[in-house]
Parts: structure tokens; C-alpha cells; sequence
């Protein structure tokens, strides 16, 4: 006969089994895959409510070649979330294009754009390191933030484009009214469709052309 002890033992075992049993058929495993595009970004690359388009998927529509989409943006995310969010994916998965969408939260955070700078080139040299094509998508602050402060946020991604050879797009869609909500930061439907507009030449440069 079993002490007290091992009673206990055996059956808090027999219970870790069991839990252990329900998360695996709860929690399929993670399969590895390829992706075409990987998208990093904050809000404004977040899907939008009502089933609406946001500029990933008008873009997707655009492109010569079809392609399959990861999107790990997420709200409010900083520079520093995006270089973590890499790190993860590629553990995983792996991609042939990366459209970088952050900065914003970092300035509303009160990050030095010494900070900024240096987490883009972080996530820029780890993408390069693993083959990947790059376009970064610099979001304009707005007009409330100073033409100053504005100008020196524009300056640091054409220096890191520059520094790094990748492909730039600059929007400037929260200087129109009618493209940005009332907030000043998030586009409105308009405003995804200029995004699109602008970064999907740069997206099917290198998503669908082999020699791009």
C-alpha cells in the first residue's frame, strides 16, 4: 500500500498529464512557412473595422503576382516591438519581403530619434542578414508636432534608406484632411488608398520580380 505521500504524488502526476494532453490538442503546433511579404507596423498597418480595406489589402489587389501576407503589426507598437516581432517570426517563418511601418509611437512615447534610428537599422541589418528585401514606409508626423521636428523625422529614414540601399516611401497623407482622421495620426479610408497607391510600384518591384 502506497504511503500518503505517494498518493499524492501519483496523482498530482496523473493530473499534469492530463492538462498536458489538453493544451496539445488545443494548441496545434506551429507550423514553419514561407511568406512573400511580411508586414511590421503599428496602427495605421493594422486591419480596420467593417471588414474595410486597409492599404495591405488594396495593395495585395494591385500587385502583378500573387502573394501571401503575414501582418504582425500591432497597436501602439514602437520601433523596439518591431525589432522583437522580427526576431520571433524568423524563428519560424521566413519571407522574401518586409515592409517596415513604425516610428509614430516612438515620437508619441517621447524616444529620442537617436532611439529610433538605431532599432530600424537593428531591424534592417537582422533582414538583410536573412536575404530579405526591404521597403520602409516613413509615416509623417503631423502638422501639430512643428515643420522642424517633422523635417528631422523625414531626414532619419531617407538617412537610414540611404545608408542601408533600401526602398523608401514617404507619405505625407496626415497633412490632408481629408485623408487622416480627426485625431491627426490614422488614415481614413482615402488615406489607405494613397498609401497603396504609393508603396504597391515599390511592393511589386520586389515581391514579383525575381531580379528585382
Amino acid at each position: 500500500m502506497l504511503p500518503i505521500y505517494g498518493l499524492r504524488l501519483k496523482f498530482t502526476m496523473t493530473i499534469q498529464r492530463i492538462i498536458f494532453t489538453a493544451l496539445l490538442l488545443i494548441c496545434p503546433t506551429i507550423q514553419a512557412q514561407n511568406f512573400d511579404i511580411l508586414i511590421i507596423g503599428d496602427d495605421v498597418s493594422m486591419p480596420l473595422p467593417n471588414n474595410t480595406d486597409n492599404w495591405i489589402d488594396l495593395t495585395k489587389d494591385k500587385l502583378s503576382c500573387s502573394v501571401n501576407i503575414y501582418n504582425a503589426s500591432k497597436n501602439d507598437a514602437t520601433t523596439l516591438d518591431g525589432y522583437t516581432s522580427l526576431e520571433y517570426f524568423l524563428k519560424k517563418h521566413k519571407t522574401k519581403v518586409i515592409a517596415i511601418e513604425l516610428g509614430s509611437n516612438d515620437i508619441k512615447s517621447k524616444q529620442s530619434l537617436h532611439k529610433l534610428e538605431k532599432n530600424l537599422n537593428q531591424m534592417i541589418e537582422l533582414s538583410q542578414k536573412n536575404l530579405i528585401k526591404i521597403i520602409l514606409l516613413g509615416v509623417e508626423l503631423p502638422p501639430n508636432y512643428g515643420t522642424i521636428y517633422r523635417q528631422l523625422l523625414k531626414s532619419t529614414f531617407e538617412r537610414i534608406a540611404h545608408q542601408h540601399s533600401i526602398e523608401l516611401v514617404l507619405t505625407e497623407f496626415t497633412s490632408d484632411p481629408n485623408l487622416v482622421e480627426s485625431d491627426g495620426i490614422h488614415p481614413t479610408t482615402e488615406g489607405h488608398q494613397e498609401i497603396s497607391n504609393m508603396i504597391t510600384p515599390h511592393i511589386d518591384k520586389l515581391a514579383c520580380h525575381r531580379y528585382a
